[in-house]
């Protein structure tokens, strides 16, 4: 599946929406095209730096295959401190075996989102979908209001509230 995956390169991470054993990262290319990731059997997820403007380096879906170097892994189960017992870093060690098998046997997948500026991304899932949205950018955000909270979102993209109970305030 990763083969069929489009290039992200200098695109954007515009969202990201995580609910109980999922997530729907919301992506567009360099050119404009917006496209959806979306992570079913989420077991693990980890990001760092989100920011306006999440500039995409490289998108990386890896399965069938054991992943190149263990930093994607150390992110997601950070090693034990040194001074702790020998117990907690044998379970580390296992727990980080069994995350390499599940990948390697293609049972999970690892998603990586490194950045060239801002959001950086690392995630273990069931199985990673990536379909183009029926969405093109929005040319200017808008509030976006739902209960007493307010966010700017961009509705073309995709309304990070994504709630029935909320309204888009003119600007």
């Amino acid at each position: 599946m990763a083969d069929s995956f489009p290039s992200f390169h200098d695109g954007y991470l515009t969202g990201i929406q995580v609910a109980e054993g999922q997530a729907m990262i919301s992506l567009r290319q360099l050119k404009g095209a917006c496209y959806e990731l979306r992570l079913d059997g989420v077991e693990l997820l980890q990001i760092e730096d989100f920011r306006q403007g999440n500039i995409i380096d490289r998108l990386e879906i890896i399965t069938g295959r054991e992943p190149d170097g263990s930093w994607y892994l150390e992110r997601l189960s950070p090693v034990p401190h040194p001074s702790a017992a020998a117990r907690y870093h044998d379970a580390h060690a296992k727990s980080l075996a069994a995350l390499v098998a599940g990948i390697v046997s293609g049972e999970t997948t690892l998603i990586a989102i490194t950045p060239s500026y801002g959001a950086d991304l690392v995630a273990v899932c069931r199985e990673a979908t990536l379909r183009q949205a029926n969405r093109q950018p929005a040319s200017r955000p808008v509030i976006c209001s739902f209960g007493r909270f307010r966010t700017l979102c961009n509705p073309g993209i995709g309304c990070a509230a994504k709630m029935t109970d909320h309204a888009h305030d003119a600007q």
